[in-house]
């Protein structure tokens, strides 16, 4: 039960307080334990033995040529790789390769893998151990013959790179694209190269709005590419060919699987809400921010933290500490529905770019926002309550920022990303300023995200 606000708590004062959202996480039994019955079937229905990433190769017998080579690499978001290299064919004699993604599951007991890709027919293995996977027949049966069909543990698992033909959602924003593959669920950015432009063009022609997902058809590579912001690669799509959009269509139920892609590293915005409580305020002040594990969630009024995880496709969220700021009666009542809803367990899924939480109390929708990249600098700022003519592109109205109350105001020529400035109301933001990859000619190369509404007052006007 959330205890009583106090409406005299001063503007300044933020004071961190327990509140008890969820109960604890329950404990998962070890996978490699012979599964029984009840809970501990639905766990070994989501549990490999041995730590992923994995890569599974054998090279068994083949009718007309000197073997295939199998590849099978396992990834922890349940999303699999499967190669097929039929020696000596191809090019130059070095193999032909043939390459399927989707979800790996693995039955009741945890002695059948399934891979349900793209193929006509899953794929199946019998689990003998953690280092080893036996191909099966169609039918998931024992093939019997004296011959090897045994596929062992083998380093290399983020090598492989499929190529192969994807569907997904795509859609494109700010000079980037971004592509939900329909059978993974991966969320990968698309790559400036090869065929980019074409895929480019073909969306534009079909999107009936800046920024919806459509539908495409991609012959393309999933490899390591450099993010645009921060370090390090990460999993994108090379878009080789494209194929087609599809205006109005979407992936088919189920064929995206039923894990939902990690979460880490991502921020979202509340766009849309049906619970029974009715949103009071902004929605862009209700977000979402998911960091190695921890969930940062905002009601537009005060803010839990505390931990989370994926368990399937349920977002179960640990005990969360909440900032106790005074809220009008309106908000406080959504507040404690929103997070009365988070503690519920909601099913969460990605359609298109959106982040979809479903309970039975009803469900909430969210859209990306940028992350700060790992260079950016945390600071402090006050935005005026009004806004300012000035001259960018044109004539138009900015903010008005200062980074200490005795600075007189100064022209903000931009918006801050996550941040929505209701007139009237003057603020203190926490924020990141982050540099801005390839800046055009005419604009700054910094920009600023929101992190935190810190505090915030109606101001009253002159002369009333």
């Amino acid at each position: 039960m959330v205890p009583p606000r106090s409406m005299t708590l001063p503007f300044a004062v933020v004071a961190l307080w327990g509140l008890v959202l969820a109960s604890s996480a329950r404990a998962q039994p070890d996978a490699r334990q012979p599964s029984g019955t009840g809970p501990q079937e639905q766990t070994a229905s989501r549990s490999f033995p041995g730590s992923l990433p994995a890569a599974f190769v054998g090279d068994l017998p083949c009718a007309d040529c000197p073997g295939v080579r199998h590849t099978v690499v396992l990834h922890p978001d349940q999303a699999f790789i499967y190669r097929m290299t039929y020696l000596e064919r191809g090019e130059g004699g070095k193999g032909a390769d043939f390459d399927d993604v989707g979800r790996w599951s693995l039955s009741a007991d945890g002695r059948t893998l399934t891979l349900a890709g793209g193929r006509e027919q899953p794929a199946m293995f019998a689990v003998q151990s953690a280092d080893t996977l036996r191909k099966l027949d169609v039918s998931g049966r024992p093939i019997q013959s004296a011959l090897n069909y045994d596929l062992t543990r083998a380093a290399g698992a983020e090598a492989v790179e499929p190529k192969l033909l994807l569907r997904g959602m795509y859609s494109y924003m700010a000079d980037a694209g971004v592509f939900v593959e329909c059978l993974t669920g991966w969320r990968l950015p698309v790559a400036a190269e090869a065929d980019n432009v074409a895929l480019e063009r073909g969306y534009l022609a079909a999107a009936r709005n800046p920024g919806e997902p459509v539908l495409v058809t991609v012959e393309g590579r999933v490899a390591m590419r450099p993010p645009m912001e921060g370090t390090g690669l990460r999993r994108s799509l090379v878009p080789l060919r494209f194929v087609a959009a599809r205006p109005g269509e979407r992936c088919e139920p189920g064929r995206s699987g039923a894990e939902m892609p990690p979460l880490d590293g991502t921020s979202w915005q509340l766009t849309s809400a049906s619970i029974p409580v009715a949103l009071a305020g902004d929605p862009a002040r209700v977000t979402l921010k998911f960091t190695s594990g921890r969930i940062s969630a905002s009601s537009g009024c005060n803010m839990g933290t505390g931990s989370y995880s994926l368990e399937g496709n349920a977002l179960a969220t640990g005990p969360l500490a909440a900032t106790r700021m005074a809220c009008p009666p309106a908000l406080a009542a959504w507040e404690d529905a929103f997070f009365e809803f988070l503690a519920a367990r909601p099913a969460a899924s990605l359609e298109g770019d959106e982040l979809v939480l479903v309970s039975a109390g009803g469900s909430l929708r969210f859209r990306p926002v940028p992350v700060p990249s790992a260079n950016a600098v945390q600071k402090f700022v006050y935005v005026a309550a009004e806004r300012k003519p000035c001259s960018g592109v044109g004539r138009m109205e900015c903010l008005q920022v200062r980074d200490r109350p005795s600075d007189p105001w100064q022209l903000y020529y931009g918006e801050i990303v996550g941040f929505t400035h209701v007139p009237g109301t003057e603020y203190r933001l926490r924020i990141w300023e982050d540099d801005v990859p390839k800046p055009p000619a005419d604009g700054s190369s910094k920009r600023w995200l929101l992190d935190l509404v810190v505090e915030q007052r109606v101001i009253e006007k002159q002369g009333r």
